[in-house]
Order: structure tokens, then C-alpha cells, then sequence
């Protein structure tokens, strides 16, 4: 089952990505659940890319889809 969350920009679809959630603790903001998704920190491939977030902290993100 894919995992939606968020990865800077540059990543690019079909590639492998050690993924860590975004500094931030800013529970109030509209994207913080996609930025914590609740998973390990490990490689996951990127099967989908999505929109750009917009992100009050001024980090470059894209939605994205991963699995491992």
C-alpha cells in the first residue's frame, strides 16, 4: 500500500529515496500529517509524484507516493 507524505523537491518518480519526515513541529499547519506520516525512516521507491506543498517554514516539497 503506497505511503503519501512529502520530499524535497528534486526527487524525481521511479527513483530510491532514504526518507526522513521535515524538521517541523508545527502541528496547526494543513500538511502536517502528509509530513509525518508515521512511518520508519528507511528507503522506499518513489512510484508517484504529485503537487508541490506549499510549506509555511519555506521547505522546496513535492506529494508524493512511496513503497518499499
Amino acid at each position: 500500500m503506497p505511503i503519501l507524505t512529502t520530499i524535497s523537491r528534486e526527487s524525481a518518480e521511479g527513483t530510491k529515496v532514504t526518507y526522513k519526515e521535515v524538521d517541523c513541529d508545527n502541528t496547526g499547519c494543513e500538511n502536517y500529517r502528509l509530513c509525518h506520516p508515521g512511518v520508519k525512516e528507511t528507503k522506499y521507491n518513489i512510484i508517484e509524484v504529485f503537487e508541490d506543498v506549499k510549506c509555511p517554514l519555506g521547505y522546496e516539497l513535492k506529494k508524493v507516493a512511496l513503497d518499499d
